[in-house]
């Protein structure tokens, strides 16, 4: 895939390096949303995921949600709410010029990828959407963006808020059903956390799944206080 020629704007940034080509991540043929490809020259403010890593879903480290985005058209926009405040619209926009500039300064998305972007249903993952959906109608690039839930299985899970949600913003969804929950409590005993299984076995599905549909980029909204708590967990 040839590199988006510069320079290019991302949302409110410009980016007078986009010359560069991405790298590869953990999925064949998809490249992760974190850190890749990165200039000696480019310093690390805030992107999204872990470095050289797709990163675990997000919300709950190290489990979090997980997703899936397309990218060879422009997605769908979620519709703004009604009677948004000024702090509100501020707020957005700066999130959105933030996104934007992480994207471009890291070469995050090019001409024609199909982002998954992975969701769990909590704020974390919903913004990220959000942000790369409205990024999508004024990027310099065409990428397709799909949400994408994986089903774990777990008691209790309402099956039908998601689907309604992007159905009623007009945004592409799909869900993954696999039942790794049985598997967990199968395999570790009642005193044991399941987060760190739970995240891997989520992961190698979502890798799969972006394999066998033809994703080129994964997005997740693991975000900087998740890697720190995650790292807490693992410590003890």
């Amino acid at each position: 895939m040839n590199a988006v020629a510069a320079p290019f704007t991302f949302g409110d940034v410009q980016d007078p390096h986009a010359d560069g080509a991405a790298g590869k991540g953990a999925v064949p043929g998809a490249r992760p949303t974190g850190t890749i490809g990165m200039p000696p020259s480019f310093e690390h403010d805030g992107a999204i995921g872990p470095p050289a890593t797709v990163g675990t879903p997000d919300g709950v480290p190290p489990t979090g949600d997980a997703g899936v985005a397309e990218g060879s058209a422009a997605a769908p926009v979620a519709p703004a709410p009604a009677g948004k405040s000024a702090n509100l619209k501020r707020l957005e926009a700066r999130l959105r010029g933030q996104v934007g500039k992480a994207i471009a300064d890291y070469r995050m998305i090019e001409d024609g990828d199909r982002v998954m972007a992975c969701v769990s249903g909590g704020k974390d993952s919903h913004a990220m959407v959000r942000m790369l959906t409205t990024l999508a109608r004024s990027a310099p690039v065409k990428f397709e963006v799909v949400a994408v839930n994986l089903d774990q299985k777990q008691p209790g899970f309402p099956a039908d808020v998601l689907p309604a949600y992007f159905a009623s913003h007009g945004i592409p969804f799909e869900c993954v059903e696999q039942d790794t929950y049985s598997i967990v409590k199968r395999v570790l005993p009642e005193d044991k956390t399941m987060c760190g299984l739970c995240s891997r076995l989520r992961r190698g599905v979502l890798y799969r799944y972006a394999a066998e549909r033809g994703f080129t980029r994964i997005a997740l909204g693991h975000h900087r206080d998740d890697i720190v708590e995650t790292l807490f967990m693992n410590m003890f």
